[in-house]
């Protein structure tokens, strides 16, 4: 078995990590002091893990009188130094070469973040430009989120999830499929079973927990809260709270948080509740609206529409109570609809039109969805300007009349559903018990 060391790639306190090849694969060599309890830990969880796809993968493992050797495969990059190179293109100072090279290159090849151009947005009043994963972000949160749902199955705690913890791989695809970043899940060193509830202090600072900071039992939910501070540092490229201060108590940075759409806050906030008990579920978290695509959305809010007529009058009121937020502050919706749309549907659903009502909002989609062909047959699909008024599918018609305008309407149409009709059908399939 041949094990070729060339040169350092990087290292922490007491570890150092060096490129290396085993059995003719590329690979990195984990270097740890024999006195460490961490690399028995480690070599033991990898061990039990081997088979799970988003999680670092080792190939073997040696030691000598005075350092235990860990080979894993050779990743990219961390998650950490993607974040930054994508945001900050032009800087790569990372001291290997290689990783340099691929930094310089991922931040060409790859686009993380989506911001809203003005022809697909009616700017809010107030509100800051709001980015949103692209779908190269979004394979590796998916990544990272299946990698911590393996690690719950397998009965193990990471403990200690943060950018630097999160390496990143590139797959490369034949033509016509486009390479893809993926990520998985690697340093185990302070991972336990899940059946301990133990009091650490084992995490990096300013990404603990407010169980571990103070000196409470963590268990599995604690990888929870770690995982919305990794997923918030990937669509904002900052963290959530700021410092260990702020995570004790639970104060999130508006700085940041601004910076995200109310889809993605709301998906982030389920994680970083204070009590471990009222985080989301791992298992669900992939049937997030933030994981929908445009179909979904359209779907979703096509069904609504429905649900809204089979609502009794006090679940009603209820979920009217949100009308001047979804409305972005006015007491009416028609301001944010362009002349155009508004003189066509009132020509046509007259009856339907109240500029004042939620109902009415949800009713103009579903009416504007159903109605296409004749949008299209007077130009309102493509504006000579270049300006998508409709859209030709339900899908594009969301994006242009509701995503940008009315941010709000999703996730308290969703976070309605998820309260009071999680069992109604067609719903059923996003609440899985």
């Amino acid at each position: 078995m041949e094990h070729k060391v060339y040169f350092e790639m990087g290292d922490s306190i007491t570890d150092k990590v060096f490129e290396a090849t085993w059995n003719s694969l590329e690979a990195a060599v984990k270097i740890v002091p024999i006195q460490s309890e961490k690399a028995n830990i480690e070599i033991k969880a990898y061990q039990h893990l081997n088979d799970v796809p988003r999680v670092v993968r080792c190939f073997d493992h040696l030691k000598d009188e005075n350092h235990h050797y860990i080979f894993l495969q050779r990743a990219k990059c961390n998650l950490r130094e993607l974040i930054n190179a994508c945001k900050k293109k032009g800087v790569f100072d990372h001291q290997n070469e290689n990783c340099r090279d691929f930094l310089k290159k991922a931040s060409k090849d790859y686009r993380l973040w989506h911001t809203p151009d003005r022809h697909e947005k009616i700017r809010v009043k107030g509100a800051p430009d709001q980015q949103s994963a692209s779908p190269d972000l979004l394979t590796l949160i998916r990544d990272i989120i299946d990698g911590v749902t393996d690690l719950q199955k397998k009965k193990i705690r990471h403990e200690n999830l943060t950018p630097d913890n999160i390496l990143i791989f590139e797959e490369i695809n034949e033509p016509p499929y486009k390479n893809r970043l993926r990520a998985k899940i690697s340093n185990l060193g302070s991972s336990s079973p899940s059946s301990d509830n133990l009091v650490l202090d084992t995490s990096t600072a300013g990404w603990r927990t407010p169980e571990e900071i103070k000196q409470k039992l963590t268990d599995e939910k604690s990888d929870l809260f770690g995982l919305g501070l990794v997923i918030c540092f990937c669509l904002t490229a900052s963290h959530a709270f700021g410092n260990d201060e702020n995570v004790r108590h639970n104060i999130m940075d508006t700085s940041v948080t601004s910076r995200l759409s109310p889809v993605d806050k709301d998906f982030i906030t389920g994680l970083l509740k204070a009590l471990p008990d009222d985080r989301s579920v791992a298992s669900s978290l992939l049937l997030h609206p933030t994981f929908w695509d445009d179909t979904t959305k359209a779907w979703f809010i096509w069904e609504i529409n429905d649900l809204l007529h089979r609502l009794d009058w006090a679940e009603f009121n209820q979920f009217n109570l949100k009308k001047q937020l979804i409305f972005n502050g006015y007491q009416k919706w028609d301001c944010f609809i362009d002349h155009e749309v508004l003189m066509c549907y009132t020509k046509d659903f007259k009856n339907d039109y109240n500029e004042y009502s939620l109902q009415s909002l949800v009713k103009m989609f579903r009416n504007i969805c159903a109605h296409l062909n004749e949008y299209e047959a007077l130009g309102l699909c493509v504006s000579t300007r270049g300006k998508i008024f409709v859209g030709k599918s339900k899908a594009s018609v969301y994006r242009s009349l509701i995503e940008y305008r009315f941010p709000r309407l999703l996730i308290e149409a969703y976070n309605h559903v998820k309260l009071h009709r999680q069992t109604d059908e067609p719903f059923e399939w996003l609440f899985p018990k």
